[in-house]
């Protein structure tokens, strides 16, 4: 079995990578294994969202083509959000109102206004067909409920963000 020392000695690893190796993927699996927990969530959408900074610190001035020729941070993660990845737009928001409990400048282009929307909840048909036949309630999971009200699942949203960064680091070699 090889060492991380000794993979990093053979093997350049990039900033982003390291962060996505020890930051990202650690905060997503510990989420994936308590799924009703907030703290475990968040700690997957803070890492999933900063992920942006340190691939857009790493490139600007040496690689901006990898960062869309972004003037900062947060230009780039709205870049992202515009050019196909809207759920990280979502992830973006939740990570801001969990750092500042409520968002008070309210666009048209935010999809989350406070730490409050995201928490455990129902989505779709409040009941189902039980073992025996009998109506159940749906089981509880994590919500995020959106500006428009919309309800989302907050693992399809999650999902959805680390599967973006699968992509990009695969085709962009970040």
């Amino acid at each position: 079995m090889i060492g991380v020392s000794q993979t990093m000695a053979t093997t350049k690893v990039t900033r982003p990578q390291e962060f996505w190796r020890d930051h990202v993927i650690p905060n997503y699996d510990e989420y994936r294994r308590h799924p009703n927990s907030i703290r475990h969530a968040m700690n997957a959408a803070l890492s999933a969202f900063h992920m942006a900074d340190w691939v857009w610190t790493t490139y600007h001035e040496d690689d901006p083509q990898k960062v869309a020729d972004t003037a900062r941070p947060l230009a780039y993660s709205l870049y992202l959000a515009d050019n196909g990845y809207p759920d990280f737009r979502v992830i973006k928001d939740i990570a801001e109102a969990h750092k500042h409990l409520k968002l008070t400048v309210r666009t048209d282009d935010r999809v989350v206004l406070s730490a409050g929307a995201t928490g455990l909840g129902r989505i779709g048909a409040t009941t189902r067909r039980g073992l025996t036949g009998t109506t159940m309630a749906a089981l509880p999971k994590l919500v995020i409920e959106q500006q428009d009200g919309t309800k989302r699942a907050f693992e399809d949203v999650i999902g959805n963000v680390i599967n973006m960064w699968e992509d990009l680091i695969e085709r962009d070699g970040l």
